[in-house]
């Protein structure tokens, strides 16, 4: 008898186990779901145990499969196979067919990735026959692909032979299990379609076709519906395949007809998932939800849900395609659910991909990081490089939009070295293209880890790819970003030399997105280079067009960059209104980068408007923002500006470690001009604590930084600007080395005084010597020695003024006078309890002698004085003695007593417009009356000037001056425009040039004969030019912003063609003769006289003054008389004429012109008549 109490005890046992078996197993679908993968191995080796004590062999079965997907998932592949080989007489003796093929399927992707080819290829034959047998078409087609490409690595194909290889055992198998005529009949119809699913998937499409055709015919003649309808299928898949997509929807539409009417659902489902990827591949994608929609519920409906996840795999591409990310996103995570059920390893990583993208797109970036990185070990397993390449370039956009540069750039350097890899196996257009979109990021990345100089090799060769691929939008896009580069390195003529080609490829593209792009590129390398206006003028242009197509994030930038230059304008409001617009739009759309930067700029408005504690509350928060997207250029300027503020507040070790913290992010990125900026604050810093010797060092470490950011690649105009960008340091330092009282350090401030003027002149002017080693000695540092042995070269007195406004409660004025005997003195000024400023002390003492208006013409005469004399009351004599306090006075004692011996100005900034001739002492002389003076940029020109006069020298061999090389002008006809002001006839003038030229000789161009091309083509051969006609200061060469980059021209006559007034570019080119062009012209004349209007004043800058006089020097010349205002005619061609006479005496230039100033006076006593005229350059 049966112990009924014992088998009741055996069966509660077996499903108390079978129970805690079900509750393992979900656990360790949970934790391989989280990728807690050795847990889950834990969790199934448990359920394992249990199954075999039991006896389950299902469950058995089933386990060892799960056991070897997690160690397949683990890259523990010996492990994994040995639980696949354990699994299948397991899953055999139970039945399980299906389970059966997804061992051997997954067994033979390990033997692919251990590339056991052979292997691997039995084992996907012994699934595919599974397939056949079990009617899974999709399943089989999958198969025969895979075996193809290994196929392909073995270099074999499927043959004409291997398929009859495969047909004969098809039959074989087929006669051991023949039964009825018609059963072999459908036999026969299932192997002819397996047969031409094997040429499919070696791309032999017309034996496919023949195969089908075939099975078509026998099913249709039997009457059989499963058989016609997978044949009608299998045709339509090889016009789907051939992209004649009409065709295999007529196909397919005939195979579903005949697959309902035989109620074969899986033939249905099948049919219309391909339908519905036909009208993908047609990009109808709203065409493509109903037939797909159809299947879905033909899946519901039926429980064939062995084909849902095919099906929601589609769907899920569809609305990824209709933008409907968020419908796409359930129909990716079915589909995985299905594909992981069924032990599925060749799709799941495609679907994470998938999936990764449609997060991406709603831009919920963390669950794309995890979806790509999901995929990623699947299509690694698959052994699928380039799927893995694509995979890591989506990944690097989403870290990039995550703001984490380096996971990026991991990331996309990860994958340049895939698609390097792939070889054959991609199209060489097609590779290039990619690899010059990766390289391209790769450089942005690097720029914007701070790592510019890193950056510029990728990008060159993305730019060199661009060659081959002809993608001009790509090689713009690449040539803005190195232009980004080159401008952070400071390099800014190479800067504008990309920007330039990046914006007439985005122009003849008519991009304007990405014109607007690269015209804020220039403005941006304009602003560095302190050239504000044309800054400007290119931000305007970008921003117009931004506006107009809607572009916002690059609207906040534009306005961002405007609001800089208006702080470097010292325009607050403007610029607070521009950076709050700014600030309002990236925080619209969410730019944290942008909106750092911004920030920073706010702060840098209170910096200057000496609101520390405000500029503090921005400069903190952008810091914050700098730090959390990794902007390394934002934050060292948050730092660099935190580090200001603290000293304003006279917190000055939190300056200190704000700034050391500054410089050492300047130093990584390799921000030159940042690591200068930051180290002139740290000087500034030492200073204020009296650590005045680590303050000196620090500003002799600065300068030798911002120099190096004057490279000769760059124009004059761009080096002139950059220097005034430039010239606080030089201030800072000498103050610093002034302040410690000390005769050397006093000295060592005139090295820095002459080191920090006309540089960019001195640079100009070395390129043109002949004697190289005279070029190299010059255009090096000034010293002490060679300031001394200038003086003694000129035997002449010199006076170096410098300003000093920054860091002092007051300005100073330092002056140190350098004898023809080597001796140097020092002495200070306080421009302090000053009525006026010194600059509007200067402006005074010009209107004390009327220097207004244009050159003149004589005013009516009066009986009892001079014509000219009656136009002007007598001058103000205050000013004037102000000045001479202030400049003359204080070293009036260092004066030589011999009033022949010279005396050379080299002033600074507004003291370039003092007359000093007329600077009078108490007793009301004329500084003329007393000494000979002449100016000079600085004492390196004069050096300059010196070894051009030595060249001359010899190529005229002393000799006399040959009449036809003096070339004399005078009154030219005038030209006539609507864009310059009327220009009256110059009598006077011409009596004067025709005096002038009598006295030489010489022939005279007056009237319609002295047009500038004529002219222009005397000047080269020319020994001595006069000329004498107007001058206008406020006309040149002018930029897009209609700035004048070198003012000041020259009236000449036009051409006698040239007579069309509203030609006015024409008159303008022909008639007036540019400074800009000057400079450009090589000339050999010794003495140049600019007898007119203003021809001595211009831009004043750091560099001296730009205008007609630096031209002229600039193109050889080494003496160049000049006037500091409008000159009234009559007079000057009395002072003229006086000059040539003295200089026909005496070879002293300086002399002839004292002695023509004193006789002026005596005949014309009013300054403005005889004291506009200067002496720029050498006296002899």
């Amino acid at each position: 008898m049966q112990d009924d109490s014992f088998s009741n005890f055996y069966w509660q046992e077996v499903q108390r186990y079978t129970q805690l078996a079900e509750q393992l197993n979900q656990a360790g679908f949970q934790q391989f779901q989280a990728n807690q993968l050795e847990a889950a191995v834990q969790s199934w080796q448990q359920v394992l145990e249990i199954c075999q004590a039991i006896a389950d062999q299902a469950g058995e079965g089933a386990t060892l499969v799960n056991l070897g997907f997690a160690y397949q998932h683990l890259e523990q592949y010996p492990q994994a196979l040995v639980h696949y080989q354990q699994a299948l007489p397991v899953l055999q003796a139970v039945g399980d067919r299906l389970k059966e093929s997804v061992v051997r399927q997954n067994t033979g992707l390990i033997y692919t990735r251990l590339n056991q080819y052979l292997e691997a290829l039995a084992q996907f034959e012994a699934a595919l026959s599974i397939a056949q047998e079990t009617g899974d078409q999709l399943g089989a087609e999958r198969l025969l692909t895979a075996m193809s490409q290994i196929r392909q690595v073995l270099g074999r194909s499927v043959s004409g032979l291997d398929a009859a290889s495969l047909l004969a055992r098809s039959e074989s198998a087929g006669s051991e299990s023949a039964g009825s005529e018609a059963a072999n009949r459908r036999a026969m119809v299932n192997r002819l379609n397996h047969i031409g699913l094997a040429y499919q998937s070696n791309r032999q499409y017309s034996q496919a076709l023949e195969q089908f055709q075939q099975a078509l015919v026998m099913a249709q003649q039997d009457g059989n519906q499963p058989g016609e309808a997978a044949s009608l299928h299998n045709i339509g898949l090889v016009y789907d395949t051939l992209n004649h997509c009409s065709t295999a929807l007529q196909y397919y539409q005939q195979a579903l007809s005949v697959a309902r009417a035989a109620g074969d659902a899986i033939g249905e489902i099948a049919t219309l998932n391909h339908m519905g990827q036909v009208y993908v591949k047609l990009g109808q994608y709203s065409q493509a939800l109903e037939p797909l929609q159809q299947a879905l519920a033909t899946v519901e409906a039926t429980g064939e849900q062995g084909r849902a996840a095919e099906v929601h795999l589609s769907l899920g591409i569809v609305c990824a395609n209709l933008n409907r990310f968020a419908d796409a996103i359930p129909h990716y995570q079915q589909a995985l659910n299905w594909y992981q059920q069924l032990g599925e390893r060749l799709l799941p990583g495609h679907l994470f991909s998938l999936l990764g993208v449609a997060y991406q797109n709603l831009q919920q970036y963390a669950q794309a990081v995890a979806a790509y990185e999901q995929a990623l070990p699947l299509v690694r397993e698959q052994g699928d490089r380039a799927s893995e390449a694509q995979t890591l370039i989506r990944l690097g956009a989403v870290y990039t939009s995550l703001e984490q540069p380096s996971a990026a750039l991991d990331a996309y350097t990860q994958a340049l070295g895939m698609m390097r890899e792939l070889g054959a196996t991609v199209p060489e257009s097609e590779k290039s293209a990619q690899e010059s979109i990766l390289l391209n990021n790769i450089g942005n990345l690097l720029s914007k880890l701070g790592q510019y100089s890193q950056a510029l090799e990728p990008f060159q060769q993305a730019l060199t790819l661009t060659h081959s691929t002809g993608d001009r939008a790509q090689a713009g896009l690449i040539l803005n970003n190195m232009s980004a580069v080159f401008s952070y390195l400071g390099q800014y003529a190479q800067a504008l030399q990309y920007a330039q080609q990046a914006l007439a490829i985005a122009q003849a593209l008519k991009d304007e997105a990405q014109t607007a792009v690269v015209l804020n590129s220039i403005g941006s390398i304009y602003r560095n280079l302190g050239q504000y206006s044309l800054a400007l003028d290119h931000f305007q242009q970008a921003l117009t067009l931004l506006r107009q197509i809607g572009d916002r994030t690059q609207e906040g930038t534009i306005l961002n960059n405007m609001g800089a230059i208006y702080i470097n304008l010292k325009q607050y409001p403007q610029a607070l209104a521009a950076l709050q617009d700014a600030l309002a739009v990236h925080r619209e759309i969410g730019n944290r980068v942008f909106a750092g930067v911004t920030l920073n700029n706010i702060g840098a408005i209170y910096l200057d408007l000496r609101n520390p504690e405000q500029a503090l509350e921005f400069h903190q928060q952008a810091v914050v923002v700098a730090r959390e997207v990794g902007d390394r250029s934002g934050e060292w300027f948050a730092l660099n500006n935190i580090g200001t503020a603290y000293m304003y507040l006279e917190q000055y070790p939190q300056a200190l470690s704000a700034l050391q913290a500054s410089l050492a992010i300047a130093q990584t990125i390799g921000d030159r001009a940042g690591q200068g900026a930051t180290l002139v604050n740290i000087g500034n810093v030492l200073f204020e604590e009296g650590q005045v010797a680590a303050a000196e060092e620090t500003f002799y470490n600065a300068l030798g930084i911002l120099e190096t950011l004057r490279q000769s690649e760059l124009s004059d105009t761009q080096k002139v600007s950059l220097f005034d960008t430039q010239l606080q340091v030089y201030q800072f330092l000498q103050q610093v080395l002034v302040s410690q009282a000390h005769p050397e350090k006093q000295l060592k401030a005139l090295e820095v005084a002459e080191r920090g003027r006309a540089r960019a002149f001195v640079e100009l002017l070395a390129n043109q010597l002949s004697d190289q080693q005279a070029k190299e000695l010059i255009a090096s540092a000034p010293t002490l020695p060679l300031v001394q042995q200038i003086a003694q070269q000129q035997n002449a007195v010199l006076v170096q003024y410098s300003l000093i406004n920054v860091g002092v409660s007051h300005p100073q004025l330092y002056i140190w006078v350098v004898q023809p005997t080597g001796h140097i003195s020092f002495h200070q000024v306080e421009l302090v309890n000053l009525e006026q400023s010194l600059s509007e002390l200067v402006h005074l003492g010009r209107q004390a002698i009327g220097a207004r208006g244009r050159r003149i013409s004589s005013p009516p005469p009066q009986p009892d004085k001079p014509n000219v004399e009656a136009a002007y009351p007598q001058p103000l004599i205050d000013p004037l003695q102000q000045l001479y306090d202030l400049l003359i006075r204080p070293i009036r004692d260092q004066f030589p007593s011999d009033s022949a011996t010279r005396i050379i100005f080299i002033p600074q900034a507004e003291l370039f417009l003092v007359p000093f001739a007329t600077l009078q002492d108490e007793q009301g002389t004329y500084l003329i009356q007393q000494h000979t003076v002449l100016i000079a940029p600085s004492i390196q020109v004069l050096a300059m000037t010196h070894q051009r006069r030595q060249e001359l020298g010899l190529l005229y061999s002393q000799s006399a001056l040959d009449p036809d090389t003096v070339l004399i002008v005078g009154n030219p006809a005038m030209p006539a425009s609507p864009t310059i002001p009327s220009l009256p006839p110059l009598p006077e003038a011409q009596r004067e040039a025709e005096l002038i030229a009598a006295l030489f000789n010489a022939k005279v161009y007056t009237g319609v004969n002295a047009t500038k091309k004529t002219i222009v083509q005397q000047m080269p051969q020319a020994r001595l030019i006069h000329l004498a006609t107007h001058g206008l200061l406020e006309y040149g060469i002018t930029n897009s912003a209609g700035v004048h980059t070198i003012p000041g021209a020259l009236a000449l006559a036009p051409e006698p063609d040239s007579n069309n007034p509203a030609d006015a570019a024409t008159l303008e080119q022909n008639g007036l003769l540019t400074a800009a062009e000057i400079a450009e012209l090589s000339l050999n004349a010794e003495l140049v006289v600019l007898s007119a209007c203003d021809t001595g004043r211009g831009t004043i800058t750091g560099d001296g003054v730009i205008g007609l006089s630096r031209s002229f020097v600039a193109a050889g010349v080494p003496s160049v008389i000049v006037s500091l205002w409008k000159v009234p005619d009559e007079s000057t061609a009395y002072l003229m004429t006086q000059f040539y006479q003295h200089l026909l005496h005496q070879s002293d230039k300086a002399q002839a012109l004292r002695q023509a100033m004193l006789s002026t006076q005596q005949q014309y006593p009013h300054p403005r008549c005889w004291a506009a005229f200067t002496l720029v350059g050498q006296a002899d």
